[in-house]
């Protein structure tokens, strides 16, 4: 069950860019649970993602990317005419990183420091880019010197604390989170995630929970706060509180897989399988499902899941046939 996404959702690297880039394959540990889990289904998607991690899929689906493409063309412009223009520079750069375009922007980024070198939103640019790229240690480098030239950077704060998370150093992680709330007054509801997201992973719940919730409320549209505290309310068999998290997320993004195939678990875990075969979007279910039982054809929660997205269609036959074999199995 715990690896349940990577066989049931063969976009689900893509879709992870919600949060983070891709952790190093594992080998698939051998399932002893029959029954699909909901926190098994989001435990292993990743914490927090780089700034601008999780634009591009969005860009996309929006129709906004000829609108940077045409942001990144008017600025190259304005520099061939003010080639110093830093405020253009910095214009540029944040479209270049946000189209994933790392090595332009970070090229640009060099120039910038090269005018002026006492600039740190460029710096933090390149501190992102190295942790997009998996060199943490780069990236906590750069984020120190910022901190050693100007210890009360919020920014760096939070990026130094979001990638000590990656590599689990926890406490450095909580402690450049917690001095991002004292400089703060305790107003920065990304330090509250980015604490939940610590908390959780120390398996402190309840300090997790409620960490996240005050995330929330400051950004209430912040996707991955109402995804991880639903996985924490799920731990915490708060079944109630985490579908009405889900029902947030999917709200948010309606294309986001995981979520829908998560909410319907837990409805299924709650008793109320009408809701569940209500939440799935059945085409795209079965498309997933039948795509997944080519590589791995005996696994139950795939059948369990396809059978309800063939309730949802009406079709019953396949549906009754998908059932027997979970049956079977």
């Amino acid at each position: 069950p715990s690896h349940f996404l990577r066989s049931i959702v063969p976009g689900f690297l893509v879709e992870r860019r919600h949060y983070s880039k891709p952790r190093r394959s594992r080998k698939a540990a051998p399932r002893s649970n029959p029954r699909p889990s909901p926190d098994s289904l989001i435990e292993d998607l990743p914490l927090t993602a780089p700034h601008g991690a999780s634009i591009m899929p969005r860009l996309r689906r929006s129709g906004i990317l000829v609108a940077c493409f045409l942001i990144v063309g008017g600025c190259e412009k304005s520099l061939e005419t003010k080639p110093d223009d830093t405020s253009a520079q910095l214009d540029h750069i944040r479209t270049l990183f946000g189209l994933r375009r790392f090595k332009e922007a970070e090229r640009r980024c060099t120039e910038v420091l090269k005018i002026n070198d006492k600039l740190h939103e460029p710096k933090l640019i390149i501190a992102q880019i190295r942790r997009a790229d998996g060199d943490n240690e780069g990236a906590i480098k750069i984020l120190s010197d910022i901190l050693a030239q100007k210890p009360n950077q919020i920014d760096a704060l939070l990026r130094r604390a979001e990638t000590y998370l990656d590599i689990q150093k926890y406490e450095e992680a909580l402690a450049d989170a917690n001095e991002a709330l004292r400089l703060t007054n305790n107003r920065s509801p990304y330090a509250n995630y980015v604490r939940g997201c610590i908390y959780m992973q120390l398996h402190k719940l309840d300090l997790a929970i409620a960490e996240l919730q005050t995330a929330a409320v400051g950004m209430p549209k912040h996707l991955p706060t109402h995804f991880w505290l639903a996985r924490c309310l799920l731990m915490k068999d708060r079944l109630g509180e985490a579908i009405e998290e889900l029902n947030v997320v999917v709200k948010l993004d309606p294309r986001f897989t995981t979520a829908h195939l998560v909410l319907a678990s837990v409805h299924l875990q709650n008793g109320d399988p009408d809701a569940a075969i209500a939440t799935l979007d059945a085409d795209k279910v079965i498309k997933h499902c039948l795509e997944a039982l080519e590589v791995e054809p005996k696994n139950v929660e795939v059948h369990f899941l396809l059978g309800l997205a063939y309730l949802r269609k009406e079709s019953l036959d396949e549906a009754k046939a998908q059932f027997e074999e979970v049956l079977k199995l």
